[in-house]
């Protein structure tokens, strides 16, 4: 049994942008960055691509972050990774306009490019649509 998807809707709205947020509510980075990596997602989603989000930014107890560690969990894991038709993956990094990367993150590019593995860095929806176009990835 799940959660009721009404309590979400306003949630999701206000980080779609359909509801607009007071004129004096500003809005983190880490709000807007989830505002575009849900944008990608339904992008994504509307092109029937194979994809899932790796959300590394969850916030923790030791206890649990140690127990998360042990089962893989890497920092610098880009947010998104996607599948094509071939069985290829790529991975993307989503970041707002001045978002620039941790060293964690350029660490795990410089890993993906040197094993060959495509990697991308995206701001926007049209971004991924780029990116994807390089890699000669298809749905």
């Amino acid at each position: 049994m799940g959660l009721d998807p009404k309590l979400w809707a306003p949630v999701i709205a206000r980080l779609t942008g359909k509801v607009s947020p007071a004129p004096d509510a500003p809005i983190s980075r880490r709000r807007e960055e989830d505002r575009i990596q849900i944008a990608i997602a339904q992008y994504l989603d509307a092109r029937r691509f194979f994809f899932f989000s790796v959300p590394n930014e969850r916030k923790a107890s030791v206890v649990t972050h140690s127990i998360l560690k042990a089962m893989g969990l890497r920092k610098g894991v880009a947010d998104l990774v996607v599948w094509d038709v071939r069985n290829r993956s790529g991975f993307i990094e989503v970041k707002t306009e001045a978002g620039r990367l941790s060293v964690d993150q350029r660490e795990f590019r410089d890993e993906c490019l040197a094993r060959g593995l495509p990697w991308g860095l995206a701001r926007s929806a049209d971004d991924v649509a780029e990116l994807l176009g390089e890699w000669g990835f298809e749905p």
